[in-house]
Parts: structure tokens; sequence; C-alpha cells
């Protein structure tokens, strides 16, 4: 519940915590999303040219900002994730953290693992309230400001300061009163490392905390753009799922196919989607 926990802040732990999150110093929200029934998987019927098209909608964009597209990028994670999580998880909700995070491994190959010491994670999980929620997004406008002020960010065109939307988007739900169905994305890239900060509202049913944490935590892995036209997908918000779809399944393989790198420019992951394409959905 909102405020139950006031003062936490002050433990040492959490200060532990906010060091950490003040070594995030750039961010991109990619969804703030609440739980729809799952419709039907219909990813058979779509054509290699829709997945294809697909891909470079969800893989070269970024929620709510508009990129001149010469500056996009493909990004993608080069390391295992290393993930700290937050106090305040419930048994059920690590259980369910942990089954997606197998999925990714077995889909693509990345690795993960817990890390106790937050100063070592390159991932940070939060399942808190909204005022916990805020303390961590405040640490980290402080230390954009910071960084940006002392030219310290480094130079990533396809990652905007995304801060002015968060808060902007966080405040017009807080008055509509669907705080407790926020969950929220960011990543950044940090001395040549990408790291990303997780956040789900507590108290959330397991179907919805579930999807959260699917759609999150594939997301920040590079699949960072919501498109209402992107069928099915957990990455369409009018058309949402709880689980991925196969065809997600199919796009996070081309991200993180050997041939895909990052930094490639939106013709050139084109061209190895295209050609890769038949292979996955040949698997």
């Amino acid at each position: 519940m909102i405020g139950a926990r006031k003062g936490i802040a002050c433990r040492p732990a959490i200060q532990v915590w906010l060091i950490a999150i003040a070594l995030l110093i750039g961010l991109q929200v990619s969804a703030l999303g609440v739980l729809a029934d799952s419709p039907d998987d219909f990813s058979e019927s779509l054509s290699d040219e829709q997945v294809v098209e697909n891909f470079l909608k969800i893989a070269f964009g970024f929620e709510g900002v508009e990129i001149p597209e010469e500056n996009l990028r493909l990004f993608r994670w080069e390391d295992d994730l290393r993930i700290a999580v937050a106090p305040g998880m419930t048994s059920q909700e690590t259980e369910i953290l942990k089954a997606h995070l197998d999925d990714l491994a077995r889909f693509i190959g990345l690795a993960h693992s817990f890390e106790p010491d937050p100063l070592e994670a390159n991932v940070l999980l939060r399942v808190g309230p909204f005022e916990e929620i805020l303390l961590d997004l405040d640490a980290l406008s402080e230390a954009y400001n910071k960084g940006a002020s002392q030219g310290l960010l480094d130079r990533q065109p396809t990652i905007p300061n995304m801060l002015p939307a968060l808060k902007e988007v966080l405040t017009r739900e807080r008055v509509a009163g669907r705080m407790e169905n926020v969950c929220l994305a960011t990543v950044q890239w940090s001395r040549g490392e990408v790291r990303a900060y997780v956040a789900i509202h507590t108290g959330l049913e397991p179907e919805q905390f579930q999807h959260c944490v699917v759609e999150e935590l594939t997301q920040m892995l590079g699949l960072m753009n919501d498109n209402d036209g992107v069928h099915p997908s957990i990455f369409n918000d009018q058309n949402e799922f709880d689980s991925l779809t196969e065809h997600d399944v199919w796009l996070l393989q081309m991200l993180y196919d050997p041939v895909m790198e990052g930094g490639m420019t939106k013709d050139e992951a084109e061209r190895v989607a295209r050609s890769i394409i038949r292979y996955y959905r040949n698997q």
C-alpha cells in the first residue's frame, strides 16, 4: 500500500541501493502497463516480411520520443545480467521472476545471476510502493543532471533523456488513480556497459506481476518500443499478453543472433533480419 513504509530510505541497505541508483546516469521508460486478457497467439499466420517489419518497429524506437532515423542504432546486452533485487519481493513474485529469466536464457542464451550487492549489479529491480519508486527516480534525475553538467554522460544518440516524459506520465497516472498498475524499465550506457532499472508497483495480482516482469525485463534487452500495430505481442499495449508470444521470441532471437551487432543502423539490421528470420521460424 502506498505510504505504508515511510522513512525506509534511512536504513543502511536502502542507502546502498540509492548509491547504486546514482550510478545509472541516463534512462528510457519502456512501458507503463495494465494487464488485459491475453488474446490468441496467431504468430504462425504472420509472413516473414511482417515479422521483420515488426522487429524494426520495436528495436528502432523509443515510446513517446521522436528521434531522427539517422541517429537510431541497435543496442543489446553483451554482458550477463547481474540482478540486484530491493527488499520486499514475495516468494511467489521471486518464482515468477526466475521463470522468465530462465526463459530468456533458453531463448537467447543470456545468462543471469542474482547479485546481493547492488553496487556490483547491472540491473536494479524495485518492487515497491509509489513513494519508493519516485525516490529512485529522483536519485536517477539528480545523477543524470550531475553527469550532464560535468560532461560525464556517454554519447549515445539512441538513448534520449526520458526523465521529463517519465515524470509527466507518472504524474498523470497518479492523478487518475492508476499508480497501482505502474511498471517501467530504464536503460543507459555507463562506462561502456548497459545498465537498467526496473520498477513494479507493489501489491499486483500474480498475473499482473507476471505481465510486468515479462514486458519490462524483455524490453530492457533492446526491444524498447511499444507499437499498437505490432501483433501478437507483449509490446502492444492495446492487445496485451502476460507471456511472450512466439512472435516476440522471434524478435528476441533475431536481436541476439551472433550476426546481429549492437550499433547497427536500421538498414544494416534489416538486411541481417531478412537473412535469418526463416531459420528461427523453422526451429
